[in-house]
């Protein structure tokens, strides 16, 4: 079916079973169905500019996730163009973190059915995909990091890692591989 929903329900069942070949294919239908949704809703939101912004797109998701609405107003203002705020582009918003929630949680899957399938760098690329839809998925993060410290990939672990002790300062593993890529890299301040 071409509904994204049923898809990403149809491969996480298969997921859950361990039948990491058989919801590959499911959650490539759920990432396909989702992606115009996706790009659909961020040129509404994203019209006053040139473009939709990578990084722009990743903060209204977390201020949105975080229902952090005043931070969400501004932003709407400074960075959208939108003199009215939040008012006018609430709805828009909203389905936006949707969309992204469902994409990043189907590339998650998939880069999780792949890691399980020994393909470590299919996995790593959709996990990155995983981060740039959900930029505070802690388990992503985790596994971006802990990916790239194992293929020696210290300096862009780094952001990874930085970003998830911002998550969760008590994560003593996330520290510990923030440590050696620090020591990799020679940052010793």
């Amino acid at each position: 079916p071409n509904n994204s929903d049923v898809n990403f329900l149809i491969g996480k069942s298969l997921f859950d079973s361990e039948e990491y070949e058989g919801c590959l294919g499911y959650f490539e239908k759920a990432i396909k169905n989702f992606g115009p949704q996706y790009e659909r809703f961020g040129r509404i939101i994203f019209q006053n500019r040139l473009s939709v912004d990578s990084a722009l797109a990743q903060e209204i998701v977390v201020l949105w996730s975080r229902k952090e609405k005043e931070n969400l107003d501004q932003l709407v203002k400074d960075s959208l163009g939108f003199a009215e705020g939040l008012a006018v582009q609430a709805a828009n918003i909203e389905q936006f973190a949707k969309v992204s929630d469902n994409l990043g949680r189907s590339y998650y899957f998939y880069a999780m059915a792949q890691c399980n399938l020994k393909n470590d760098s299919v996995a790593l690329d959709n996990m990155l995909q995983s981060v740039k839809y959900r930029p505070n998925d802690f388990d992503a993060l985790y596994y971006v990091g802990e990916w790239r410290v194992r293929m020696e990939q210290y300096a862009t672990a780094i952001p990874c890692l930085e970003r998830l002790t911002d998550l969760s300062p008590d994560d003593q593993y996330a520290w510990f591989y923030l440590a050696v890529c620090y020591t990799e890299t020679q940052q010793y301040k």
